[in-house]
């Protein structure tokens, strides 16, 4: 199933805090988990490497919105879901 998240034309600053606000719902999110105290080595580690990521992706399309020259930008964002009955041993 696939579910239009964002589909539209913004202002740059507006478009800037877009990125912003949906990057760093992510990053909190991996910030809470491993704040939690419930995650294995393995799990945090991960969580870690994805914040580090999330990161540096944030800021390459930051610096690419800014380096745009037009006052405008069109941004679609999608979400991809695809649900699975849980596996039983």
């Amino acid at each position: 199933m696939e579910l239009t998240l964002i589909n539209g034309i913004y202002p740059k600053q507006d478009a800037v805090s877009i990125v912003t606000d949906i990057f760093s719902i992510k990053i909190e999110y991996h910030r809470k988990r491993i704040a939690g105290g419930k995650l294995t080595a393995e799990e945090s580690a991960h969580a870690e490497k994805r914040i580090g990521q999330l990161e540096t992706s944030m800021e390459q399309l930051l610096r690419k919105i800014e380096a745009h020259k037009e006052p405008e930008l069109n941004i679609e964002a999608h979400i991809d879901l695809n649900i699975f009955a849980p596996v039983t041993q």
